[in-house]
């Protein structure tokens, strides 16, 4: 977990490279959009969004591939966290 100094922004990473296939098991039928690219064209940066129980998940690379990998981390990390549901219910 990193916090970014100029912003409240929270950033979390997890490297696992099996994420995506992983939370396709556990929740089939996820569908990932494409909400932004960015940066010069020898330098993209794209935005990739998943959606998981109401919550969406965005993540950033320089590749579709990687962008669509963080955002399936961060959606695994997050909700594999101990009382994630019971969070959301208050």
């Amino acid at each position: 977990r990193a916090e970014d100094e100029d912003s409240s922004e929270v950033i979390l990473t997890c490297g696992s490279p099996s994420t995506p296939p992983h939370l396709n098991e556990l929740r089939p039928g996820l569908q990932y959009r494409m909400v932004s690219q960015t940066g010069p064209v020898h330098a993209p940066v794209f935005s990739i969004a998943v959606e998981v129980n109401g919550l969406t998940f965005e993540g950033t690379g320089p590749t579709k591939k990687k962008a669509k990998m963080r955002a399936a981390e961060l959606a695994h990390l997050i909700s594999e966290t101990p009382h994630f549901e019971d969070a959301r219910k208050s």
